[in-house]
């Protein structure tokens, strides 16, 4: 399995622009996936991959270089995996970019930071507590989207887009101390 991870765009001095990816994404990979390889995913280029992770990090309603520069590797990447057919896991900015590009409505929120419940009707595994590390919500999906979980206060926590195998989550699995079973229960029943 290669599976290809688009980064965060940093800024680390004005000017200078860095990927970032959090190291622990790596090792949530290698447990879901036993024999994984990575490529990351920098320059538009040619996608043979596996699986695409539009991973978190940067705003996708910020008009900043950096924003900038992840929303079109996003929009390239993500276009790319469509047409071939390739699966895709959207982490939190990932997940928000896809629903956004797929037609749903995105909202800022006061500072999002916090563990929360989720519920699912269709998915009883995925009435847990998970994390959060955004100051964005999914107000809403296109019908091109399933919703598969919710917050209380009806903001989704989780989609498929509909007879594909693209898949947005607005936590992160990879920050966890100890990865969740539920995590890897998900992307095994959806990608």
């Amino acid at each position: 399995m290669k599976i290809g991870i688009v980064p965060t765009i940093r800024e680390i001095y004005i000017g200078q622009y860095e990927f970032s990816i959090d190291l622990r994404l790596f090792s949530f990979f290698r447990k879901a996936y036993k024999k994984c390889s990575f490529k990351i995913l920098s320059n538009k280029e040619n996608l043979n991959i596996d699986l695409l992770c539009l991973s978190g990090g940067n705003d996708i309603k910020d008009k900043t270089t950096k924003s900038i520069i992840r929303k079109k590797l996003d929009n390239y990447y993500y276009k790319k995996a469509k047409l071939k057919g390739i699966p895709v896991i959207g982490i939190c900015h990932g997940a928000q970019f896809i629903a956004q590009k797929e037609g749903g409505k995105i909202e800022y929120k006061k500072q999002y930071i916090k563990h929360h419940r989720i519920y699912s009707k269709k998915i009883k595994f995925l009435n847990v507590t998970v994390n959060s590390y955004h100051n964005l919500i999914i107000k809403s999906l296109s019908s091109k989207c399933d919703q598969i979980a919710i917050d209380k206060n009806n903001n989704i926590e989780c989609f498929k887009i509909k007879n594909s195998k693209i898949l947005g989550i607005v936590w992160h699995p990879e920050r966890y101390k100890n990865f969740k079973k539920i995590d890897f229960k998900l992307i095994r029943r959806f990608l």
